[in-house]
């Protein structure tokens, strides 16, 4: 196919997504010398949405699945990127609303741009625990742990005297510590990644939807053409040639492929909602991620409680199949937060009822 119009542009690389994903893969392709790298996001701006922010370990998985491996080597080379640049450590005792057992890292970043900014990343590797309440849980953490010696991440059984210790407001029988699981601030390093793409003289045009793909070339280049729709307050349509295009849409990310797929291998992606509830007070002081066994059908990993960078304690998520990719709508009824205080007091029996608060709902 070639465009019975001209084009309006010819780039190398266009990546769809201004997420995580297209941030790193765009900051990466931006390097390449000689090479012209585009990326286009639907939203008013990059870094729209958010996550859990935790470092995850890489072991609840199939040990030969892809996520196994991804989640590996992307804890890995996250880490290296944070420890090797890195300059100085932000202690946050000095703040009345943070838990003052908090010392968090910080990747400071000077770009070239302006000669005069700096970004950081902060981040924590505080550990997770993974606990058990019963001898068939044990069994769990068990082949857990051996799981994770043969993936090569790190694990420890934590003594009845240690647990108590270090954690005294938790309830467990058995811990499994796993010391490289972290939190770090996601927003801050997608801020990071974007700042990269346009040191390295990337582009970045927001408010920008792709609408069609269609494989054609620009000359004697094969390649896509990329049919792009602007978002704003004046929609206009542009055609961008293309010689790669990479789908980081996300939730979208199925749609995007269907585009250009045959309808018999065209992909659906079902939307689960997750909620999390936070808790308010200082009664309760806990200083790294509890996890509890997963439920057997591994649909999600149990009412877990993950920690900000503030040292504030939320716990979740929950499971909602749910119709729409963007449906954050928080259902705070009392049936649900009963599920959530249940499910919680197993392990941390000193919570309070009154002191849970829906806090945000994500698709997972």
């Amino acid at each position: 196919f070639s465009p019975s119009q001209p084009l309006d542009a010819s780039v190398d690389y266009l990546i769809i997504g201004g997420g995580a994903v297209g941030l790193a893969v765009a900051e990466r392709l931006s390097k390449r010398k000689g090479k012209s790298t585009l990326l286009v996001e639907k939203n008013f701006r990059v870094n729209e949405e958010t996550s859990s922010e935790v470092i995850h370990s890489g072991f609840y998985y199939p040990i030969n699945s892809l996520k196994t491996r991804l989640c590996i080597r992307g804890k890995r080379l996250l880490y290296s990127l944070l420890f090797s640049n890195h300059s100085n450590q932000i202690n946050y005792n000095d703040s009345p609303t943070v838990d003052s057992s908090f010392i968090v890292d910080s990747l400071l970043v000077p770009t070239s741009l302006e000669n005069s900014k700096s970004l950081t990343i902060p981040y924590y590797r505080l550990g997770k625990w993974v606990i058990a309440q019963t001898d068939d849980e044990f069994a769990y953490l068990t082949a857990i742990h051996e799981k994770s010696s043969n993936l090569g991440i790190p694990t420890y059984f934590l003594s009845e005297k240690l647990q108590k210790s270090q954690e005294p407001h938790v309830n467990a029988m058995h811990v499994l510590v796993v010391p490289t699981t972290g939190i770090f601030d996601s927003h801050a390093f997608m801020n990071w990644l974007e700042w990269r793409i346009i040191d390295n003289y990337g582009d970045i045009a927001v408010n920008s939807k792709v609408t069609n793909i269609i494989p054609g070339n620009d000359g004697d280049r094969r390649g896509y053409i990329v049919e792009i729709t602007s978002t704003n307050s004046t929609p206009s349509k542009i055609k961008i040639f293309a010689k790669s295009v990479i789908n980081s849409a996300g939730l979208y990310s199925d749609k995007i492929a269907n585009v250009i797929l045959p309808p018999s291998h065209h992909y659906k992606i079902y939307y689960v909602k997750g909620h999390y509830y936070r808790y308010h007070g200082n009664d309760i002081k806990v200083s790294h991620l509890i996890f509890p066994v997963p439920p057997k059908n591994l649909v999600n990993l149990g009412t877990h409680l993950t920690l900000d960078l503030n040292g504030r304690m939320r716990f979740g998520p929950d499971v909602l199949y749910v119709q729409r990719p963007d449906d954050y709508g928080i259902n705070d009824d009392e049936s649900r937060k009963d599920t959530f205080f249940n499910a919680v007091k197993t392990y941390l029996p000193r919570i309070k009822k009154d002191r849970l608060y829906a806090d945000y709902a994500g698709i997972r």
